[in-house]
């Protein structure tokens, strides 16, 4: 749902479940994930797109993701706790 201050109206964006919303950069999409897909909604004309997907890969967090300012998705990815790494960083 988006809520209008100035109206106090709301508007359905999107009629089925997703989670995890997202607005872009712009604010021109809000962006969400269902079922292992993001998706995003121009807010202009309400028009719903995929944008991608991680169906081959488990998801981190319930499938918690972010919008980059450049509009591209970054999610976290769950491959357990079999490998655990230490690097070292070092500045120049």
């Amino acid at each position: 749902m988006l809520y209008d201050l100035r109206a106090q109206t709301q508007t359905e964006l999107y009629s089925q479940d997703g989670g995890w919303p997202n607005w872009s950069a712009d604010g021109e999409f809000l962006y969400f994930s269902k079922d292992s897909d993001w998706w995003r909604v121009r807010i202009r004309d309400r028009k719903a797109e995929l944008v991608g997907g991680a169906k081959n890969f488990m998801l981190a967090n319930w499938g918690w993701f972010v919008v980059a300012p450049n509009d591209s998705v970054i999610a976290a990815r769950n491959i357990g706790t079999g490998d655990i790494y230490a690097l070292d960083w070092e500045l120049p």
